[in-house]
């Protein structure tokens, strides 16, 4: 079961974040707060807390329509999504001994 959800986030996460950004250059702030949702529930399944943190920011940048908040975080949304995404290939290939927090 956690192989089958890592597989599923590591599939549609990058999707999610391709929408924020594009919405982020759309000024499309409903899109990028669904998104950030998204991404934000899915990283708090697989125990991704710094990547909730920052989804979790970025929702309420985006309901305040704070664009400035929600370029800057979506940065370092980006980078912590390749943080975890490391993270979790290399539990995958049995480099870490169990789940938990990523």
């Amino acid at each position: 079961m956690w192989r089958r959800l890592v597989e599923i986030y590591l599939r549609n996460s990058p999707d999610n974040l391709a929408t924020i950004e594009q919405a982020i250059a759309k000024n499309d702030f409903p899109a990028v707060e669904m998104a950030a949702h998204t991404l934000k529930s899915s990283s708090a399944n697989l125990g991704a807390l710094p990547l909730f943190d920052l989804c979790q920011k970025a929702e309420i940048a985006a309901r305040e329509t704070v664009i400035d908040n929600v370029q800057r975080l979506f940065l370092e949304m980006q980078i912590e999504f390749e943080n975890v995404s490391s993270a979790l290939l290399d539990e995958e290939n049995g480099d870490d001994a169990g789940e938990g927090t990523i």
